[in-house]
């Protein structure tokens, strides 16, 4: 895939960017303002977006619109954050990003997962979506139950408009957010792989492992011992 990172810290978005490559032979170009992410966006093939929440010349969430904008370009659009919120969150999926994610030494396997899988076929219109995918987000073990009541709706109802506003079903995305989340753990903690499974929302180890198997090719086990972290 086409790559683009917009991030004014050079030696994160440098390690980025290699990671993204070594993991995925993605192509990626890296711009150290909004303003020449801009010229890159319209001068560039380009897939995807990851661009810094805090950017000192423009507004991230600007620069985000104006790519979606752009009729020459289908662009999946992530924002990556230092100090997220749910506000901020619900600002970034309104302006166009598919996630919203953030900025830790987890986050280029994250990102890579999610570009391996784009979390959502369409971008919602209805606020209530853009709040149920922040909160997916934020904790991607949060209840359908609980969701439904945040934003004041039938767990029926709910389940219909996710489907309609992001072409993706809310138990799908809820597992991808989940699974994602215990490969994360799997890679970058020595957590026992039972407790990674209640961690991710699973109360049956052996239903996680099947997930698991079926969403990366082989189980949490081996997942871990190809992705050892180092002590």
């Amino acid at each position: 895939m086409n790559i683009l990172i917009i991030d004014e810290d050079a030696a994160a978005a440098d390690s980025l960017a290699a990671a993204l490559h070594r993991l995925g032979g993605h192509r990626v170009n890296v711009a150290p303002s909004g303003a020449d992410g801009l010229k890159l966006a319209t001068t560039c093939a380009l897939e995807v977006l990851a661009i810094d929440e805090n950017l000192s010349d423009v507004s991230s969430l600007d620069v985000l619109r104006t790519v979606r904008s752009l009729k020459t370009v289908s662009v999946s659009c992530f924002v990556l954050t230092a100090h997220g919120s749910i506000t901020h969150a619900i600002a970034a999926i309104r302006a166009g990003a598919v996630d919203y994610l953030q900025k830790t030494s987890l986050d280029v396997v994250e990102l890579a997962r999610r570009i391996g899988g784009t979390p959502v076929a369409r971008v919602p219109q209805d606020a209530r979506i853009a709040t149920v995918l922040a909160s997916i987000a934020s904790n991607p073990t949060t209840s359908v139950v609980d969701l439904a009541s945040v934003v004041c709706l039938s767990e029926s109802r709910l389940h219909h408009l996710f489907l309609d506003e992001t072409g993706t079903s809310l138990g799908a995305h809820l597992r991808e957010a989940r699974l994602t989340r215990a490969a994360l753990h799997l890679a970058d903690s020595f957590r026992t792989i039972q407790d990674i499974a209640f961690d991710s929302g699973w109360l049956d180890p052996s239903a996680f492992s099947e997930a698991f198997r079926r969403r990366f090719g082989c189980t949490p086990r081996a997942y871990r011992i190809a992705n050892k972290p180092q002590r």
